[in-house]
């Protein structure tokens, strides 16, 4: 027990160097897709991509090798807990509330897979699962056994149920369904950024950075919740978070807008991973771009760490690192980054 304290000790002190010796450099993590369980299909004109998956040990293995490498100089610490984490791991209420918390955000990114994909997946499958398809040359996107046009807003059709009483008398009337694609405005205004296989659901950005930076709150706290990293986990991090004693007013986890109709809120990794790559292309082709403001810089995710990688410290939360030059390529665009820092802030939403 005691060569187990000091290990950890001497863990400890090497990252807590290493994280206080790269901030004084502007240094980031940088955080491999592979950490994430990202599945990506680039064949049509704008990138998509699922996490259809838990990262097994086989993955999880491969990602903190590559981490090792994106981060040479931190490879020793890459295992290393803070203090309050390590702390925190002994504390039974935490570790409950954050098993809870982990098996529900996992059920609510399957779900989410699910609603993106028309064809039952397995409760076991190996992965990955199959995504759904972006859409192919002629504008459309794979509806079963045939294509259903997807050209933009108001191009789907079907029938609504409608009580008798309402003027109808078989109670069923015709009314028109909203199909979407990559690219469309969205139901809030916003840029679909992702779309289902049938169009009627997905996931929209906003067309502009919120007015103010702002730090992502909570410095120094282990949280047992917004650890969700997948497609579909965004909103349950912000929600999960405003339970929480070190919410404060003025954070980036403040400022999302969970109140109204619409529900804007910070993406989680994996979503800010497939946005930043989907505004980029979407800005490169003059034919359809719109504005979109300036899209470049360091973003904040909702997400305080990545699941299956071992790092944790509470003075850490994951940003997107975007290049201020549109025309540079995405190069490891999840960062580990200080809490304490104000950077800037970009809201999706589900539809």
């Amino acid at each position: 027990m005691i060569l187990k304290k000091v290990s950890v000790v001497c863990l400890l002190g090497l990252f807590s160097s290493g994280v206080m010796a790269g901030s004084s450099e502007n240094y980031e993590l940088s955080i491999p897709d592979s950490a994430l369980g990202l599945v990506w299909e680039r064949s049509g004109d704008f990138p998509v991509a699922s996490t259809p998956y838990v990262i097994d040990g086989k993955v999880q293995t491969d990602a903190i090798a590559e981490m090792g490498t994106l981060n040479s100089n931190f490879e020793g610490s890459l295992t290393a807990l803070d203090a309050v984490f390590w702390q925190a791991k002994f504390d039974h209420s935490y570790m409950t509330k954050a098993s809870s918390f982990w098996n529900k955000v996992n059920n609510v990114s399957d779900r989410f897979q699910e609603s993106m994909n028309p064809s039952p997946i397995p409760t076991r499958a190996p992965y990955p699962y199959p995504i759904a398809p972006a859409p192919n040359s002629s504008n459309t996107v794979a509806s079963g056994a045939v294509n259903k046009p997807a050209v933009g807003i108001g191009s789907g059709s079907g029938s609504d149920y409608v009580p008798p009483e309402s003027g109808s008398e078989s109670g069923l009337v015709f009314r028109p369904r909203p199909v979407y694609s990559l690219g469309d405005v969205g139901p809030a205004g916003g840029l679909v950024f992702i779309v289902s296989s049938g169009g009627t659901r997905g996931m929209e950005v906003q067309g502009k950075d919120l007015k103010n930076l702002g730090a992502w709150g909570c410095l120094n706290v282990a949280l047992p919740v917004t650890f969700g990293d997948r497609l579909g986990s965004g909103m349950l991090n912000n929600y999960s978070i405003r339970k929480t004693s070190c919410f404060k007013d003025g954070s980036a986890m403040s400022r999302t807008q969970l109140e109204n109709d619409y529900r804007w809120h910070l993406p989680s990794a994996s979503e800010f991973r497939l946005m930043s790559e989907f505004l980029l292309a979407y800005s490169k082709k003059s034919s359809v771009a719109k504005n979109i403001g300036h899209f470049g810089g360091s973003y904040w995710t909702s997400t305080q760490y990545i699941q299956p990688l071992p790092l944790r410290d509470s003075s850490l939360a994951v940003a997107g690192i975007v290049p201020e030059d549109s025309s540079l390529p995405l190069v490891n665009p999840l960062s580990y980054v200080p809490r304490s820092r104000t950077l800037k802030i970009r809201l999706i939403r589900t539809f």
